[in-house]
């Protein structure tokens, strides 16, 4: 993926209003400065891991995808390390709320993908390039890796608009949790398929 500009741009947009970031930086003063740069840097880390696959030139779509082993922890994944930075930075103010959130998200892919696994970590489809089949080009060969390879694939989201979509790639909701203010974490998992 060689725009990283472009691919900021397609993240930031998508998640902007995003149940989880405005749970996290309800301010969107602070939210539009926050997320460009820790977009930045999510990004870039996915990209010098291997992580990160864009559609377009310039990017349409963006998803990162992670090979989670077993017993991983979200702080173990290089892309991730883009939210303990996030911790820090002074335009984030409730670090500790977040701390407790990403461990419940860690919680819930332990529960439900202890052992090896595809982890869709994040999906953003750019506004004027939605309905057009972008988010099947960033899910479908990694489920198509996900079955030759006999292993499952995860993901969760927090929006409800978004269980629809995946449960049209063949994950299933596992389990449902809300927490404080209200904010609701579905997890989804994907068993491999035979192959034809």
């Amino acid at each position: 993926m060689g725009d990283l500009d472009a691919a900021v741009e397609v993240m930031t947009q998508a998640f902007y209003d995003y149940p989880l970031w405005t749970h996290l930086v309800p301010d969107e003063q602070r939210r539009s400065r926050l997320l460009p740069a820790f977009f930045r840097t999510f990004l870039r880390l996915a990209i010098e891991s291997g992580e990160a696959y864009g559609i377009g030139k310039p990017p349409q779509g963006v998803a990162v995808w992670v090979v989670a082993r077993q017993g991983d922890d979200w702080t173990s994944r290089p892309s991730e390390l883009a939210y303990l930075e996030l911790l820090r930075d002074p335009l984030f103010t409730s670090p500790s709320s977040a701390l407790s959130l990403f461990s419940t998200l860690d919680e819930l892919q332990i529960r439900h993908a202890p052992g090896p696994h595809l982890y869709l970590s994040s999906m953003a489809v750019a506004a004027e390039a939605r309905g057009r089949g972008v988010a099947s080009l960033l899910v479908r060969p990694f489920l198509a890796l996900a079955d030759e390879s006999s292993l499952p694939a995860y993901t969760e989201t927090v929006n409800p608009s978004n269980v629809g979509l995946y449960e049209h790639f063949g994950f299933t909701v596992l389990q449902t949790v809300e927490v404080p203010d209200p904010l609701t974490i579905w997890s989804l998992l994907r068993r491999p398929r035979a192959s034809k």
